[in-house]
């Protein structure tokens, strides 16, 4: 299915690892002009090099768009690489683990990257797109904001994530611009499940498992309707449906990718 991306400019927050990593190489093969910035420059140097080898335009800058003035001079390299911005994917976030998510310096950490990096991106977009009069933003969240199993912070910021969302996408409505979130439950990024204080550590624990691989095999097992975790690529697949002209009838929505963990009727 041709999406009608071909020469569109999309920017991916958080480019270089699994979600993110999955959505600017898939707007790359869609013919895409791909924007994607992160904190690591080796990183971003491999994808820059991997999504040029797709026969993509890419601009790659290093920034940490938690902080405003590098998130500023990231999103001001693409208008004057470009000139315009037709997508806009709010990716970026990777907060506190453990025990230190839950003080204060956390809370606000988590807060920072999980939704006030995301504000402020469609802050320095919006105004551009509005000018266009087209558009579309997708954020990424979380099942956490759905469904909260304990006092959490990524929950709560990805709750707050999902309400901003829909109040963008009534306030861009008028100049055609979609707003959108994408909520992903545990899917397979090693550098996250699998990591020191991650949920799939926590996971082997409730099991009283000591391999996390075999933990989350268990957990997918038994909790999706899969049978297995979603990889990267799955979530990025919806991600860029919605960015294109084929979901022309979706904004104001929160779609759910977890392989059927999550259940219930609104």
């Amino acid at each position: 299915m041709d999406l009608g991306l071909s020469n569109k400019v999309a920017v991916v927050t958080g480019g270089t690892r699994g979600v993110g990593k999955a959505c600017a190489c898939l707007f790359a093969k869609e013919g895409a002009k791909v924007a994607i910035c992160a904190r690591n420059v080796e990183r971003l140097k491999a994808v820059k090099d991997e999504i040029e080898s797709l026969g993509a335009e890419v601009l790659a800058l290093q920034a940490d768009v938690s902080i405003p003035a590098q998130l500023k001079a990231f999103i001001s390299s693409v208008k004057e690489r470009f000139g315009r911005i037709d997508v806009l994917v709010n990716n970026a976030g990777e907060a506190v683990r453990g025990e230190g998510a839950r003080t204060d310096e956390g809370w606000e950490d988590h807060l920072r990257q999980y939704l006030h990096s995301a504000r402020w991106c469609c802050q320095e977009v919006s105004g551009l797109m509005k000018e266009q009069r087209s558009g579309a933003i997708i954020n990424l969240s979380s099942v956490a904001a759905k469904r909260p199993r304990e006092i959490s912070p990524l929950g709560a910021a990805k709750a707050a994530l999902n309400n901003y969302t829909l109040g963008l996408a009534i306030e861009m409505a008028p100049y055609r611009v979609r707003v959108n979130a994408v909520c992903p439950g545990i899917f397979m990024t090693p550098h996250r499940i699998l990591a020191p204080g991650s949920v799939g550590e926590r996971i082997a624990r409730g099991y009283g498992m000591s391999s996390v691989e075999e933990a989350l095999t268990r957990y997918a097992r038994e909790n999706t309707l899969i049978g297995r975790l979603p990889e990267p690529e799955e979530v990025a697949n919806v991600v860029v449906f919605l960015a294109s002209e084929r979901a022309g009838a979706l904004t104001g929505s929160y779609v759910i990718v977890d392989g059927g963990t999550l259940r219930f009727v609104l």
